[in-house]
C-alpha cells in the first residue's frame, strides 16, 4: 500500500505514457522470427568475414616468404653477376676496374643498380661519363656477365661494335670467340674484322 501511495497517478503522468505508448508503434508479431533470421545471417557474415581475414593474413604470408626467396636469390645471383662484370671487364680493356652496386641495399628489388667503371689510366666514374667507345664495351662486358649465369641457346648482337676502334674489336672478337664456344651468336654488323670471325655469313640489302 506504502508502494501505490507513492506512484503518480495524475493525468498528466498518464497522458506521458500513453504518448509514449503509442510512440512505440504497433506490436511486431515477427519480431522473434525476424530477430532469428538477423542472428542468422550476421553469423554467417561474420563467418565469411572471419575466413576472408585469415585468407588475407595466409595470402601475406606467403608473399612475405616470397619476397625473401627472391630477395636471397637476387642477392646471390647478383654477386655472381658482380664478380663475371669485373673480370670480363678488366679482360675486355686490358685492366682498369668495374663494379655494380644496388643504389638501396635495404630494398633490392625496389631500388636500382648503379655501375661504376674505370678504365685503364682513367679516373673511376658512372658511365654516363665514359666515351661512346667505352660505353659499347662495358654493355659487351655486361652482357658476356649474363650469359655466362644464364647461357642462352641464341643471341642475337645487333651493332654492338658501331663505336668500337680496331683495337677495341680485335679485343671484342677474341672474347666473343670464347664465349660463342657455348653460346650461339647471330651478330649484326658492318665491321669487316668482325664479319672475318662468323662462321656462317647473310647479306641483307635494301632495294632505293
Amino acid at each position: 500500500e506504502h508502494q501505490l501511495d507513492e506512484l503518480d497517478l495524475s493525468e498528466e503522468r498518464q497522458r506521458t505514457l500513453r504518448e509514449k505508448i503509442g510512440a512505440l508503434g504497433n506490436v511486431n508479431l515477427n519480431a522473434i522470427e525476424e530477430y532469428e533470421e538477423i542472428i542468422t545471417r550476421h553469423d554467417f557474415m561474420k563467418e565469411q568475414m572471419d575466413d576472408l581475414k585469415a585468407g588475407k593474413s595466409e595470402l601475406l604470408d606467403i608473399i612475405n616468404t616470397l619476397y625473401d626467396a627472391m630477395t636471397e636469390q637476387f642477392k646471390a645471383n647478383f654477386i655472381k653477376l658482380q664478380e663475371n662484370f669485373t673480370r670480363i671487364f678488366s679482360i675486355l680493356f686490358e685492366g682498369g676496374r668495374a663494379y655494380l652496386e644496388f643504389t638501396d641495399p635495404t630494398g633490392v628489388l625496389e631500388g636500382g643498380i648503379e655501375l661504376v667503371a674505370q678504365p685503364p689510366g682513367k679516373r673511376l666514374r658512372h658511365i654516363s661519363l665514359l666515351s661512346g667507345g667505352e660505353k659499347s664495351m662495358v654493355a659487351i662486358a655486361l652482357l658476356f656477365s649474363f650469359l655466362e649465369i644464364n647461357p642462352s641457346p641464341f643471341c642475337v648482337i645487333d651493332e654492338v661494335d658501331a663505336a668500337l676502334d680496331d683495337h677495341n674489336i680485335y679485343r671484342y672478337i677474341t672474347y666473343l670467340k670464347k664465349v660463342a664456344e657455348h653460346n650461339q651468336f647471330i651478330t649484326i654488323t658492318h665491321r669487316r674484322t668482325t664479319l672475318e670471325v662468323c662462321d656462317n655469313l647473310y647479306g641483307v640489302s635494301m632495294s632505293k
